[in-house]
């Protein structure tokens, strides 16, 4: 069974493409760009997933459950990650993105090889698209990690922007 996931999380300037690819045992691909982006690397073995979003040093580690009812994992280690529970229904994909010092709500409406809706809030969350072929529960996963690849980039830019201005003055 051949996999491909390819969508947008976010807006224009402030988001971030995802193109994944593989079959049962695996997917592979990007989340963002270039400069800015993160290779993702997974291993499936039945509805275990393990694997990494990233490199050594700015990336997260994925490992979990995912099958058809759902989305279990988490996302990074135990003092920096995020747990993600999403259950999976014919229509819908409804869960919660847990982090460091608040939840954020995943909401998905599911249709033929593609799937639409938001991660977080109407303030801080990020609409996403996506279109795919194989199982449902991979574009749901490839969402979530791209949500996760967004917000770690945003955080780290941020701290960079505060250390900046803590130096000058």
């Amino acid at each position: 069974m051949t996999v491909r996931i390819e969508g947008r999380l976010g807006g224009v300037t402030n988001g971030y493409d995802f193109r994944l690819q593989g079959n049962e045992a695996g997917l592979s691909g990007r989340i963002g760009g270039l400069l800015r982006g993160k290779s993702v690397k997974l291993q499936r073995r039945t509805s275990q997933t393990n694997g990494r979003v990233g490199g050594v040093v700015v990336g997260f580690s994925v490992s979990g459950e995912v099958n058809a009812q759902g989305v279990d994992a988490r996302l990074g280690g135990t003092v920096n990650g995020d747990s993600v529970r999403v259950e999976i229904g014919a229509q819908r994909a409804r869960g919660r993105f847990s982090g460091r010092l608040s939840g954020k709500d995943v909401d998905l409406t599911l249709g033929a090889g593609q799937l639409s809706g938001r991660i977080g809030g109407r303030l801080d969350g990020k609409d996403v698209r996506a279109r795919f072929e194989g199982p449902v529960e991979l574009a749901v996963l490839a969402a979530v990690l791209a949500f996760k690849a967004l917000e770690d980039q945003n955080q780290r830019e941020q701290r960079a922007g505060r250390a900046g201005r803590d130096r000058r003055g």
